[in-house]
């Protein structure tokens, strides 16, 4: 065995002596440092899943924008499409407006036996 020895001095100026099995010892803090390592490791491994999850999530996020930014375009280039429609309905309009005005010009001026 493998023992260390201490002198203690106490404030009486009594000294005492300390006797300690250093494999003891020694073991008890491998055993310490083993434990605070498998701590550490499991930390690690939530921390890495953490991760994980959150990169998953983002990932799913920046396709849900893409895709609402496809939409948008989408909608964008109906309404400009229906806008255009609506114009060349409207021009059409005053055109058949201009046509009837010129027939009711022309039937005013018409006269009969």
């Amino acid at each position: 065995m493998n023992f260390s020895m201490q002198i203690i001095l106490d404030p009486k100026g009594i000294e005492l002596i300390k006797f300690s099995d250093v494999d003891e010892e020694s073991s008890e803090s491998a055993q310490k440092i083993t434990d605070l390592v498998q701590i550490i490791q499991n930390d690690t491994n939530h921390a890495i899943q953490a991760v994980k999850v959150n990169n998953s999530e983002t990932e799913t996020g920046i396709k849900m924008v893409n895709a609402a930014g496809q939409a948008f375009e989408q909608i964008s280039d109906a309404v400009k499409k229906a806008a255009g429609e609506i114009q060349a309905v409207s021009g059409r309009s005053q055109e058949m407006s201009s046509s009837t005005n010129g027939l009711v010009v022309y039937g005013a001026d018409f006269q009969c036996c």
